[in-house]
């Protein structure tokens, strides 16, 4: 089950051309943050590293060539695949394992015809015949999709985070108990072994000081949300000044319509602040969401039940569903009824899909619009649907999803064996190897697909 719960966690990482990231840290108000390094790694856990006395650009590792198995003439393109051996290796679409699993985690070949992959948990690259361009020397734990500053973050053996190009070398150290990731400004908040968050610059210099229980990245207005020591939040300015004094138990990040959800002190309710800390809209409801794309915000009123207000406070939408989501870049937001059910809505409140389902994507796949979006059917299985709410993959799978190569990732809903198929219910990769090490069917057309 352990070989399982790695293979899992490797897959998740294909959608990504390069290192991938996982999925957000999250403060005590319960709302995303920016991006946390991510499981680019197979099994890892606590060891010696940066900060325990050992030199991570130290000497290189003894690596063995991973040989070929096959004439170095064989037709690509190359995916990551489990091996007999239960690591990872890569096969073409035909299921001809090429390169041998030697690897605990394997990662698509970029454009450039190279590959970063885990080899006894340090890092470095291949070429499509398995030789090394790189070597691995540096070991991380996790590494994070690039930032447009061309940098990633990267978790090292002792467990702390530090910053690291494209080559896979440390360009800022890890000395960081916890990062959130660049900013299109090129500021980070970053936590410190004293679990104190401030923020640093591309270069890794502190520009505003570590001394805040939380920090968040900087809204389009230019406030950050940030947690005092005495657990209070407020909002600093990109010079480190508090713009807004911490006088608020809970609060939401402020959206680019400049109003954000806050709870003062003393409050049971939230209310809308402006940028000026001014109180617009006066406390009055339970809960409150992230910031949507629009100029709609997620509340919930005093009963728990939530809609969507105008900037104004004034729902426009319910108050009467059980929960919902902010809207996103598509127009379109998810909910939920008191059945356990979920659906799609637009700004009119109309049901673009019925909640016909147990759980719903929002046709986003990290940050950017699809056509496709998983959904989980009331029957306990997994499809593909379209923007129309028709099955492009039919509910047959204990998991479907989504990626933005067009591919249909799925796993079989009566083994551990995964595929990558397109539309059609073609084949593109191989399921890989089950148990007994013997390879999935192939070239077969899936019940699943339409």
């Amino acid at each position: 089950m352990t070989r399982f719960k790695d293979l899992v966690v490797i897959l998740l990482w294909l959608a990504a051309l390069g290192f991938l990231a996982a999925g957000p840290l999250h403060a005590q108000t319960g709302q995303p943050g920016g991006s946390q390094a991510g499981p680019l790694a197979g099994p890892g856990g606590e060891g010696t590293g940066p900060g325990s006395g050992n030199d991570p650009l130290g000497q290189a590792v003894p690596v063995p060539q991973p040989d070929p198995i096959v004439l170095p003439g064989v037709e690509g393109p190359f995916y990551p695949t489990l091996a007999p051996n239960g690591l990872q290796g890569y096969a073409n679409a035909a299921g001809i394992l090429v390169i041998n699993g030697i690897f605990l985690a394997a990662n698509p070949f970029l454009p450039d015809g190279t590959a970063w992959v885990n080899f006894e948990n340090a890092f470095g690259k291949i070429d499509t015949q398995g030789r090394w361009v790189k070597e691995p020397r540096l070991k991380f734990l996790r590494v994070s999709e690039f930032y447009p500053n061309g940098l990633a973050e990267a978790q090292a053996e002792d467990g702390r985070f530090g910053f690291i190009d494209a080559e896979g070398e440390w360009a800022i150290p890890p000395t960081f108990k916890r990062t959130r990731g660049f900013d299109t400004e090129g500021l980070a908040p970053v936590m410190g072994m004293d679990s104190l968050w401030g923020f640093i610059d591309s270069k890794g210099n502190q520009v505003i000081e570590a001394r805040y229980s939380d920090a968040r990245h900087f809204a389009p207005n230019g406030l950050a949300l940030v947690k005092g020591q005495d657990g209070l939040f407020g909002f600093l300015d990109r010079e480190g000044r508090m713009a807004i004094e911490p006088r608020f138990t809970e609060a939401r990040p402020f959206a680019a319509h400049g109003l954000a959800p806050v709870k003062p002190v003393g409050q049971e309710y939230f209310g809308l602040i402006d940028q000026n800390g001014d109180m617009v809209v006066e406390p009055k409801y339970s809960r409150a969401a992230g910031p949507s794309s629009n100029d709609l915000l997620a509340l919930a009123d005093k009963d728990g039940l939530w809609g969507f207000t105008d900037l104004s406070g004034n729902f426009v939408i319910g108050p009467k569903y059980k929960r919902v989501g902010p809207f996103g870049t598509n127009g379109l937001a998810r909910f939920r009824l008191e059945d356990g059910s979920m659906g799609l809505l637009n700004e009119l409140d109309q049901w673009v899909l019925e909640p016909l389902y147990l759980f719903l994507g929002d046709f986003t796949v990290r940050g950017k619009p699809t056509e496709y979006t998983p959904a989980h059917s009331k029957e306990g299985l997994w499809g593909l649907i379209n923007q129309s709410g028709e099955w492009e993959v039919l509910p047959g799978y204990a998991f479907c999803t989504y990626r933005l190569d067009g591919l249909v990732e799925t796993r079989e809903h009566d083994s551990e064996r995964w595929g990558y198929y397109n539309l059609e219910g073609q084949p593109r990769v191989p399921f890989g190897y089950d148990r007994s090490g013997e390879l999935g069917a192939q070239g077969q057309k899936l019940y699943g697909h339409r």
